[in-house]
């Protein structure tokens, strides 16, 4: 495949000049959006520039950043791109000793930060903790003229403006350290020859827009985020709004009107609870209608004829639920896309069948691999492999199914290899120079992929039978009931389920079915009880009998990034899980 661009600062420069007065990057002011254009962007990364050069910051230098998403996170971005420089992103989530550690194994020079309080304490690990920072600049403005700030980086890179370096093809890029179910964090080393490759092979599968907005919420720190919202944005000439709060992502939705929408399982498995959940509430009837509703738009989505009564079912149900949903979302989605982890085929379907068009994509922060297009799509699958990419399975693995291996990634879209991490990387590259994923799945009959599980979760039961814990988990996570959950059972007679409980949906059954006392009595109340074995029985039904859990235990705390049981991408943390209720696991054997 031949390149579009050489390097991404070939692609801003060619990008800014054909899309120079489009709207780029919206920043939310006084309720409504200040737009920076493309031209604006390409001044202002040719200004900060010149400011990092200031700083002595030159090729091969690194510039690390921690920060929420914000209009100077993407321009510093290309500045130090432009800069020959490699950027490093950390995640707000992260704590203090995350960021040290990133920071010293990466050999950060400058650091960005987005808070003063963050300001002054990143000053003090210069020095010994970190003998490789040497400054640390704030990206709003201050009083304190003492203060290295991003305002102050612009002015002085106006006056003393520096060239633009433009990097090898297959040079370092970012080093975009992944947030790790264990252990430290390992820095993933990408390219500009991937990140080109990634972006020109959506651009020849995904029909995206000049004219298409989206409301940017995904953390850039993390690759689905980044390679949508601010390459993306680049590439393909759409623009963002920045969400800087996400408790206000529904007002703004519905304000920005975005015809993209990149977002995790989560947000789309909270529409389907929340949906499911206050209708149900509301009327049993009622309920009924919106079930049936469902069914009369799977089959006319399917291309069959509806009898009068369904498409007179269908209309009312358009009407009383589904353009509710679409009018929340701005009544303009045309695309939405999930990544990041695996999305149940019930959710796709749902909100396939209230009018919005939700595909799946795949790829980790080490390689983008698959992802439907509204044209060729299939529920269930993450698509059909990205032009340029070639999938493996390898069938040594062991696997709960015959048809499923291990996927192995070949093509330009890889990363280079994990940072200062030479045998974890000679670990994951087979000799032909594929990447093991660790991820478990297969290629269907019809070429798309399909995901299920991970390598290293798959376990044995007592009785020989293999166990896929990530499937039953996001099955039963469909309960409004269920917030979270874990599916125990290595080397055990049988599976058991931590839960942690939806506690809004808790108390309105509670206060329902008139059962009094405390959230913590509710956990142990014999109608709660039964409440979750027929949620269990009935989000679990897909599954073999060996899968479904026999046993389950209530909990009311929600597992966090502050209490270290996920991670900022909000994967589970099962070894830490599994520690901290180990008695509680134990206990239902």
């Amino acid at each position: 495949m031949e390149l579009m661009y050489q390097n991404v600062v070939e692609m801003m420069d060619r990008c800014c000049e054909e899309y120079a007065d489009l709207p780029m990057y919206g920043a939310p002011v006084d309720g409504d959006y200040n737009w920076m254009t493309f031209r604006d962007f390409a001044k202002t990364v040719a200004e900060l520039r010149g400011g990092l050069d200031l700083l002595g910051v030159g090729v091969g230098d690194r510039v690390g950043i921690i920060s929420n998403n914000m209009i100077p996170w993407a321009t510093m971005a290309y500045a130090t791109f432009s800069a020959g420089a490699v950027y490093v992103p950390m995640y707000t989530q992260q704590n203090k000793e995350q960021w040290q550690y990133i920071l010293n194994d990466s050999g950060c020079k400058v650091l960005l930060v987005a808070s003063e309080r963050l300001y002054h304490e990143a000053l003090t690990w210069r020095g010994e903790l970190l003998p490789e920072l040497q400054h640390v600049v704030l990206l709003s403005d201050s009083e304190d003229s003492e203060i290295k700030t991003y305002g102050g980086l612009r002015n002085n890179g106006q006056q003393r403006p520096v060239p633009a370096q433009y990097p090898d093809t297959g040079a370092l890029l970012e080093i975009m350290y992944t947030s790790g179910t264990t252990g430290n964090p390992k820095g993933v080393m990408l390219s500009h020859l991937g990140v080109i490759s990634t972006l020109q092979a959506a651009k020849d599968s995904i029909p995206f827009h000049k004219s298409d907005r989206t409301l940017a919420f995904l953390p850039w720190a993390h690759i689905f985020g980044q390679i949508c919202e601010v390459h993306g944005v680049m590439m393909f000439g759409f623009s963002a709004a920045m969400n800087e709060n996400l408790a206000k992502l529904v007002d703004e939705l519905g304000q920005v009107r975005p015809t993209l929408l990149f977002a995790v399982p989560r947000v789309y498995n909270r529409i389907y609870e929340k949906l499911h959940l206050q209708i149900h509430n509301k009327s049993p009837k009622l309920y009924s209608l919106f079930q049936y509703g469902l069914t009369c738009s799977a089959k006319r989505r399917h291309g069959e004829k509806l009898s009068i009564k369904e498409a007179l079912a269908f209309k009312l149900c358009d009407k009383l639920f589904f353009s509710k949903v679409r009018a929340r979302l701005g009544n303009r989605l045309r695309m939405a896309y999930s990544g990041g982890s695996a999305l149940n085929p019930a959710v796709i379907e749902f909100v396939q069948n209230i009018g919005v068009t939700l595909l799946e994509a795949y790829g980790l922060t080490e390689a983008i691999v698959s992802a439907n297009s509204p044209d060729f799509q299939k529920t269930g699958a993450v698509g059909k492999p990205l032009p340029g990419v070639r999938v493996e399975i390898d069938r040594s693995v062991t696997t709960a199914n015959k048809q499923d291996g291990e996927i192995i990634i070949h093509g330009a879209t890889m990363m280079l290899g994990y940072y200062n991490l030479p045998e974890e990387t000679a670990s994951v590259f087979t000799t032909e120079g594929g990447f093991r994923t660790g991820d478990i799945g297969h290629i269907d009959e019809d070429g798309f992929l399909r995901i299920t599980g991970r390598v290293k979760e798959i376990y044995k039961l007592e009785n020989g039978k293999y166990c896929v814990p990530a499937l039953v988990e996001e099955a039963l996570k469909l309960s409004p009931f269920i917030n979270q959950v874990m599916i125990y059972g290595f080397q055990k007679l049988y599976n058991v389920a931590l839960i942690v409980v939806e506690v809004d949906a808790l108390k309105t059954y509670a206060s329902r079915n008139n059962i009094a006392g405390t959230l913590e009595e509710w956990l142990e109340d014999e109608e709660i009880l039964k409440l979750y074995k027929q949620e269990l029985r009935k989000y679990a039904a897909d599954f073999q009998d060996y899968e479904r859990p026999k046993r389950f235990h209530l909990l009311t705390e929600e597992w966090t990034v502050d209490n270290n049981l996920i991670t900022p991408t909000l994967k589970l943390k099962r070894n830490r899980v599994e520690e901290r209720f180990q008695e509680e696991l134990t206990g239902m054997y």
